[in-house]
């Protein structure tokens, strides 16, 4: 099970028992590729793991090979009497199977096993679990059914009844939006990599589609204003057009370029045949264009193309997909104005699938563990040459520096880009991840900083993280004003949030200002980010305002976030919301001071006090919160209980034993605060509050049981020594007999 990275997880996360059951199956049985066995599941909280016999598939063979793979699954999760069974995007890791070949083989299986097999099947529920937010799209668009295409509203005269136009907020890779081509800008290099959603596009499309373009380059070389075409690889589309656009261009060449580059896309949609095509917001982000100019020339050049090609042309819908919804109010008078539309269809984001926090400190030097942190870089990666670097060499050591160097030696990262390391000796994260920032200048704006933070979410997702810190890039010494920080972050939090979906591993996001000043623009952009989006639910966890809210404090339990973060009470507080519309939860806290837990004399620590916790109910009105409020204080007050510990000797513990004291209450979910010399208070679960007071105790009595033993030791030691000084007198004041002046024995008595 070792061979294979999802082997080794399932191994990890079972145990020795399944490997050690394989090893009998192999003793036994000989197994090829292409057959599966069946074992227990070990630590697992299912019942049985069906193990498929993978092999490299060859080019073209991969459907058939999935599909009946997929179907012995099937069969063994029957013979098990099995009644659901989750699979992954099988052959779709490392065996060469396409992700579209595995989604359309997977589901034909399933088509094919319920149509042939028995109707006494135990079967009822199959689960497709993907890891790879590239799997998505092909799984999703064969297991939705095809939604109506965009509605188009007649306009004004030029509208030609053939030919619909509309406009779409969301990202052109949504397999939602479905087009037979896709238009993806590019340079003259025709390096996919050298653009932002060039870059996207090719990670989604895979190697195919470079692979196609290094091709043409070899044959001819493409100015700007040209476009040219290539198969779509693992998109859902079936081409990606290629609109060769230019950063040297000024704003007004630039303008008359991208009306030349979505004319002659439309043009070479049409020669492919293609009925629907989706065009983006081509020269709006990092060439700098002007938004308005780029809208307008995107208008003028569909209104053009629908003028001199009328019938003639196979193109049935065109969609001006905008990402950036700060763009969306140009491209939509643009279109508007051209009597391209009198109403429009947009595609609302969805909801993100992690939680996004703004708080205040130094993101080195955090309580809260994260799984990694994010700091500034200059090219040169020497972590001495920026502040930031600096203070993060000197909390890691060394080690993270040779890493660096390690890396430089590798390849040189331009400014844009990121690489990771490890955290050395800090041991609030597991990484870091460094991003390769310069002064702002013509070239690099808000477009820079949005990139940049996308780039460290996909890095941090490569690592598997579940939780990641991010700074005020670029807000320091680079130049880059703080409000144009803020949007661009929080544009790409919400960018990377609805084109990873809840494949995403991250579940957190901490934006740590580092200038106090520097969180509130944050906080507005977050507000904003809620404001854009369709509605407030659950699975919209950002901690912003919104047009009613309500906070929730308990004078009977003042839980620290770690606390209520729980699984299962993260799940019971969604529950209780869950029957009211639109209401969502957030845990907030705001601390008076840092909590040090250095353990110092106990009239130092700090109490319940020292920090202030609460829910932030968000939703619609203020009466709609009131039912929801009163069944969280209920739950709160079911769930959670105070303990006291009175006992005189509670001040012999060691500082060793208040530290483990609070790593297993810590443990347990339970807040343990030290209430003078004789009292210790337990806040927590009803159930795991009980475990912490036992341990305790159990601390007391030994702490008690050590003080007598040393009180023993010390009375024992003490008559020791009297005697031999008793002994030692005796021996220098007795003399031989025969010295004996009355003449007679001495006689000694030995004490």
């Amino acid at each position: 099970m070792l061979r294979a990275a999802l082997s080794r997880k399932v191994a990890r996360a079972a145990g020795d028992s399944v490997q050690g059951a394989l090893d009998n199956i192999k003793r036994t049985h000989s197994l090829k590729a292409g057959q599966v066995c069946s074992t227990g599941a070990g630590s697992l909280r299912s019942k049985h793991i069906i193990h498929a016999i993978m092999k490299q598939v060859l080019p073209g063979s991969g459907k058939a090979f999935v599909e009946a793979l997929t179907m012995l699954c099937l069969q063994e999760a029957d013979k098990l009497n099995c009644s659901s069974i989750s699979l992954p995007a099988v052959g779709a890791g490392g065996m060469g199977v396409a992700p579209g070949d595995c989604a359309d083989g997977m589901l034909a299986a399933f088509a094919h096993y319920f149509r042939s097999g028995s109707r006494l099947s135990t079967l009822k529920v199959i689960r497709v679990v993907l890891l790879e937010p590239m799997h998505m799209a092909p799984f999703r668009a064969a297991l939705q059914p095809s939604p109506p295409p965009p509605e188009a509203v007649s306009g004004g005269p030029t509208q030609s009844a053939s030919l619909q136009v509309s406009f779409v907020e969301g990202s052109i890779l949504d397999p939602k939006i479905k087009a037979d081509a896709i238009v993806c800008n590019a340079l003259p290099s025709l390096d996919m990599n050298a653009a932002a959603l060039s870059k996207t596009v090719s990670a989604a499309a895979g190697r195919k589609a470079q692979d196609e373009l290094d091709q043409i380059k070899a044959q001819r070389s493409l100015q700007p204003g040209q476009v040219c075409s290539t198969p779509a690889g693992n998109l859902f589309s079936q081409h990606i057009i290629h609109a060769v656009l230019d950063p040297r261009y000024s704003k007004t060449a630039g303008k008359s370029l991208v009306e030349t580059v979505v004319k002659e896309s439309l043009k070479e949609a049409n020669k492919l045949g293609c009925t629907s095509i989706a065009i983006p917001a081509l020269g709006a982000g990092g060439l700098n264009y002007a938004v308005s100019d780029c809208a307008c020339a995107t208008a003028k050049a569909i209104e053009s193309f629908k003028a001199t090609s009328s019938s003639r042309t196979s193109l049935k819908s065109i969609m001006v997909v905008v990402y950036n919804t700060s763009h969306t109010r140009e491209f939509k008078m643009a279109l508007q104005h051209a009597n391209l539309l009198s109403n429009q269809t947009i595609t609302r984001n969805p909801p993100l699938p992690f939680q996004v926090y703004v708080s205040h400190g130094d993101i080195l030097k955090r309580p809260q563990k994260v799984d990694t942190i994010v700091i500034n870089a200059l090219p040169s990666l020497d972590m001495n040459a920026a502040a930031m670097s600096k203070s993060a060499f000197e909390a890691a050591g060394k080690t993270v520096q040779v890493e660096l160097n390690r890396i430089k030696s590798q390849k040189a990262l331009p400014p844009g880009d990121v690489c990771h390391t490890t955290a050395g000796t800090i041991t609030t994260c597991t990484h870091i991840i460094h991003a390769v920032l310069h002064h702002r200048d013509k070239t690099s704006g808000r477009q820079f900083i949005e990139d940049t933070v996308v780039h460290c979410l996909e890095e941090a997702e490569e690592l598997q993280s579940t939780s990641i810190a991010i700074p005020a890039l670029g807000a320091g010494g680079l130049g880059f004003p703080i409000d144009e920080c803020a949007s661009a972050t929080v544009s790409a939090i919400c960018k990377y949030g609805s084109s990873a979906g809840h494949s995403t591993s991250l579940k957190r996001i901490d934006l740590v200002m580092f200038d106090k000043k520097h969180e509130a623009p944050f906080q507005a952009a977050l507000q904003q980010a809620v404001a854009s989006r369709a509605t407030l639910t659950p699975s919209l966890p950002i901690a912003a305002s919104s047009p009613a809210a309500t906070n929730i404090t308990s004078d009977k339990f003042t839980p620290s976030p770690d606390r209520l973060l729980g699984q299962s009470v993260e799940e019971q507080l969604s529950s209780i919301s869950a029957g009211t519309s639109n209401i969502g939860i957030t845990i907030e806290e705001q601390r008076k001071r840092e909590r040090d837990h250095r353990i110092r004399s106990r009239a130092e620590i700090p109490g319940q006090d020292d920090q202030h916790v609460y829910l932030k109910l968000v939703g619609p009105t203020v009466t709609s919160l009131e039912s929801v409020k009163i069944d969280i204080d209920r739950f709160i007050a079911d769930t959670f209980k105070k303990s006291t510990i009175n006992d005189k000797d509670i001040g012999l513990l060691t500082a060793q034993d208040d530290e483990d004291l609070m790593a297993i209450a810590e443990e347990n979910h339970v807040d343990i605060s030290f209430e003078g010399n004789d009292v210790i208070l337990l806040q927590g679960d009803k159930v795991k509050i009980v475990d912490v007071q036992k341990e305790v105790m159990a601390r007391v009595v030994a702490a008690r049981n050590k003080v007598a033993e040393q009180e023993n030791q010390h009375e024992r030691r003490r008559l020791n020594e009297d005697k031999e000084r008793v002994l030692e007198a005796s021996r220098r004041s007795t003399l031989p007999p025969e010295w004996s002046t009355s003449g007679t024995p001495t006689r000694l008595v030995e004490l």
